[in-house]
Parts: C-alpha cells; sequence; structure tokens
C-alpha cells in the first residue's frame, strides 16, 4: 500500500487499483462539533417542547417553522459528525471497469462504470474567494468534491475537500490507470 498524501491511500494487486480517501479530520474541530450538536439539540428540544404549551396559532406557526430550520441543521451537523467519523470515499479499477462509493461505516454501495466510457478526468477548479466554497469547506460541512470526469456526458464528482496537491495527484493517477 502506498499513500499519495496523509488521507489518500493506493492498494495495488495484480488487475486491481483500490483508492481510499479519508475524510479530513482534527481531534480539536471534532471535540467541538461534537460540543456543538449536543447544545444545539438540547436547544431545539426545549423549543420543541414549547409547541405543546398554551401559544397563540400564530405563535406555534412560528415555533413550527423554527423547528424546520433547526432540523435541517441538525441533519446537517449530525450527517459532517458522521462523515467526519466514519465516512471514506473508495475507487476500485478493475477488470476495465470502475466502481466508486461514499460510505458511511462499511455499507458499500458502488456505482459501477466502464472504463472505456470515462473521458475529461480533471481537477475542479474552485475560487477560495468564493463566500460558498469557504461556507461548503468549513469543517462543520462534508465539502465539496475537487475532481470530476464524464460518464456518458454526466460529469461525476469525487474527491471531498482534497488540497489542490492531493487533487492534482489523484487526477494523475486516474489519468494513468485509466485509458
Amino acid at each position: 500500500m502506498k499513500f499519495l498524501s496523509e488521507r489518500i491511500s493506493v492498494s495495488e494487486t495484480k488487475g486491481s487499483t483500490s483508492i481510499i480517501i479519508s475524510p479530513d479530520y482534527s481531534d480539536s474541530k471534532q471535540s467541538l462539533l461534537t460540543t456543538w450538536i449536543i447544545f444545539w439539540t438540547l436547544g431545539g428540544l426545549v423549543i420543541i417542547s414549547q409547541l405543546f404549551g398554551h401559544y397563540s396559532q400564530e405563535e406555534k406557526a412560528f415555533l413550527f417553522v423554527w423547528v424546520v430550520f433547526w432540523l435541517y441543521f441538525e441533519y446537517i451537523g449530525l450527517f459532517a459528525w458522521l462523515w467526519k467519523k466514519y465516512g471514506k470515499e473508495k475507487i476500485i479499477l478493475k477488470n476495465e471497469k470502475v466502481l466508486y462509493a461514499k460510505n458511511l461505516k462499511s455499507k458499500n454501495k458502488f456505482v459501477v462504470m466502464e472504463q472505456e466510457s470515462i473521458t475529461e478526468i480533471n481537477r475542479l477548479k474552485n475560487s477560495e474567494k468564493n463566500l460558498l466554497y469557504n461556507l461548503s469547506n468549513s469543517y462543520w460541512n462534508r465539502g465539496n468534491e475537487t475532481c470530476e470526469f464524464r460518464y456518458h456526458g454526466k460529469n461525476i464528482r469525487f474527491g471531498l475537500k482534497l488540497t489542490e496537491e492531493e487533487a492534482s495527484k489523484l487526477v494523475s493517477l486516474l489519468k494513468n490507470r485509466i485509458k
């Protein structure tokens, strides 16, 4: 097994290449995210308990809208926490096929593609001056894909939150293996 970077490992056997991309993980940031999720959950449960109080319809409507907002960010936070803790991307090149999956724990749901139909393997160019790019690449989100290829005219994106150097190495490896 060799490593393209701290987060990207490559395992090669006869006729098969397996690439595993781990999420960016930081103990201190994960602790902060855990703390945020706990307090966000507790705060939301307090507000939800107020839905059963004696309030006017307008006040209950406001609380309901707030709970929907709360649920959205609860989902985003929990999913990011789970992804950082247990997630990984897998790319397997085997028997003229490419298998790709974004996994949480060991749930392997691979998308199977024919290598001959894959074209234009590239690194995505993102502007670090873009606000949405920076927000989605914060630790509290799963992040954006950094690489893509075309498969039957459709863009398939992969490589969550890779640095430019990591993305370039990954694209180079895939271009060498997929011909």
